[in-house]
């Protein structure tokens, strides 16, 4: 696994560093709870702190999704899936409830007018 003579074509460029400049505090909202998309916010942080010590980083993307990540891909679309037709469902639960009140509202108000 990983990039065949990868080291030695960094090793000219390489310079050590401190690893506590690589890091970053969580980002987090005043009561300390996590902010939607952090991870996302965070790594695109991380990438412009490198950026800005003159880190320039390399991003390599080998091959396919593995067998467990493409079943998990096909799980969150099934649930996903799921999830439409339960809200399809729902909305027509809720139109028909809609509909019979309506209904039985003026029923009511004719019965009223006839009285």
């Amino acid at each position: 696994m990983g990039v065949q003579g990868l080291w030695t074509i960094l090793a000219p460029c390489a310079h050590p560093i401190k690893l506590e400049t690589l890091f970053l505090k969580a980002v987090r909202d005043k009561e300390g709870n996590a902010l939607r998309n952090s991870h996302v916010v965070g790594f695109f942080r991380r990438i412009c702190k490198l950026l800005f010590f003159g880190i320039k980083p390399i991003f390599v993307f080998d091959g396919g999704a593995l067998v467990l990540k493409r079943q998990t891909v096909a799980e969150r679309k099934t649930r996903r899936e799921g999830r439409k037709v339960d809200a399809l469902r729902t909305a027509g639960r809720l139109l028909a409830m809609q509909m019979k009140r309506r209904a039985e509202e003026e029923a009511e108000n004719r019965r009223r007018d006839r009285e």
